[in-house]
């Protein structure tokens, strides 16, 4: 493995194409840092690193596409195939050399919030917890990258289908929204998924008969299922598209939250991707012989067996309240409930309904997360969304006065009262910077 891991960081400098990564990544972060943090006097470094993340899209690609696709191209794959190293530690030592690669501009921007700290204030903890989720997406890119270079031999086909799935993956909770959140959404798009994975799997071993009894226990399955606990479907199909949404989990390190959720989904993504880098190249040494496909069905029902934990496992994970999965490492700990307010939504007695006017993605977040941790803490709080555009005059059921998004309507029974986002938060003025920076809810 060390052999071919000092091949590759060779490769990639003697290429140039290490050289290119590099200088790019730091290229387009050093222009928004110096748009944002050096003439903006904007404090958060994470708004530098959620602005490059487009330009990221680009240059994962560039590095991953020749790692195995060239490799084949130029027949050498076949030495590493009869080498008496294991496939597994040739895939690791190549992933360990891009994410080496990758890591020389990631310690290079760490020192930039120290550049910051000498005009003005820099949250330390909740900087570094951005740079540890970037770094992490980064490993779960290459990871994506390296699998698709294992597919094909031509370097710029893997760049393209490389860039696709990672901007499929970028706009992945758009692309959820479309379905619709229905049981019966769900069931039919669950359907219509076996039906295409039956057909991926008819393609990969040839076997009309074997492919169509998958697709009828999987449809058998999915039906009963439908038929005995329906509501098992609401918002499934948008739960399992999320699973695939990887920018997403950056969002939270990029808010200044330790999300070990999003560790543990970043890591299995990594382990995933790598297996199936495995996979992909072992089918190399198979045949058409009865051995060979019996080789090939059973590493086929390990990869289907492995994808479905990997989803299994991050939709578990992603039902485990959030107060045990995250830490806020902000400095003004806005999503901290204190022992106090824990206290007394325990004991609450009466049901309390918050309404959450907002439009869909356009939430704040310290706001969702503190009502989700409402919700958590008692079975008396529900917490329900409002869209002002889908429901106009929901709050003029409340109030005579216009109220902005993100604001919330709080009922207990025929009690109410309504909270302007305008009137949550305190603020006070950093003249070091000349703005203004948000120092806690307004009590």
């Amino acid at each position: 493995m060390r052999a071919v891991y000092k091949k590759e960081i060779r490769g990639f400098f003697t290429s140039m194409i290490g050289y290119v990564f590099i200088a790019f990544l730091l290229a387009f972060t050093g222009i928004y840092f110096t748009a944002y943090q050096l003439q903006g006097m904007y404090p958060k470094f994470a708004y530098t690193l959620q602005s490059i993340l487009i330009a990221f899209l680009i240059l994962v690609p560039v590095l991953t596409m020749r790692t195995l696709a060239e490799e084949r191209r130029q027949k050498t794959d076949q030495l590493l195939l009869t080498s008496p190293v294991s496939v597994s530690r040739i895939v690791f030592g190549k992933y360990l050399a891009l994410i080496s690669v990758y890591a020389v501009p990631v310690l290079v921007l760490a020192f930039y919030p120290l550049i910051i700290s000498r005009f003005g204030t820099v949250a330390f903890p909740e900087t570094y917890c951005a740079l540890l989720g970037f770094f992490l997406l980064g490993a779960a890119y290459l990871a994506v990258g390296l699998f698709i270079s294992s597919l094909t031999e031509s370097q710029v086909i893997a760049a393209v289908l490389t860039f696709f799935a990672l901007f499929v993956s970028y706009v992945m909770k758009g692309i959820a929204s479309f379905f619709p959140e229905t049981a019966e959404g769900s069931f039919y798009a669950l359907a219509a998924l076996a039906a295409v994975l039956a057909y991926i799997i008819y393609r990969m071993i040839g076997k009309a008969v074997l492919s169509g009894i998958i697709l009828a226990i999987a449809e058998a399955a999915l039906t009963g299922l439908y038929i005995t606990r329906p509501s098992v479907y609401e918002g499934l199909i948008q739960k399992i598209l999320n699973v695939f949404a990887v920018t997403e989990h950056f969002s939270e390190f990029a808010q200044g939250m330790l999300d070990v959720a999003g560790i543990i989904y970043y890591l299995s993504v990594v382990a995933l991707f790598l297996f199936l880098t495995v996979q992909s190249i072992e089918k190399r040494r198979w045949g058409t012989d009865r051995g060979s496909l019996k080789n090939g069905s059973y590493s086929m029902a390990l990869t289907a067996i492995l994808t479905a934990a990997v989803i299994a496992v991050n939709l578990i994970v992603g039902e485990v309240p959030s107060a045990y999965t995250q830490i806020d490492m902000t400095d003004q700990k806005l999503t901290v409930l204190s022992e106090q307010t824990k206290d007394i939504i325990s004991n609450l007695d009466k049901d309390v309904t918050i309404y959450y006017i907002v439009q869909e993605n356009n939430y704040d977040e310290n706001i969702r997360r503190l009502l989700e941790r409402y919700d958590e803490l008692s079975s008396h709080i529900t917490v329900e969304e409002k869209d002002p555009v889908r429901y106009p005059k929901f709050a003029g059921q409340y109030t005579d006065s216009r109220i902005s998004e993100n604001s919330l309507i709080v009922t207990c029974g025929d009690i109410s009262r309504v909270v302007n986002y305008n009137d949550m938060y305190e603020y006070e003025m950093d003249y070091n910077t000349y703005s203004y920076n948000t120092t806690g809810f307004d009590a």
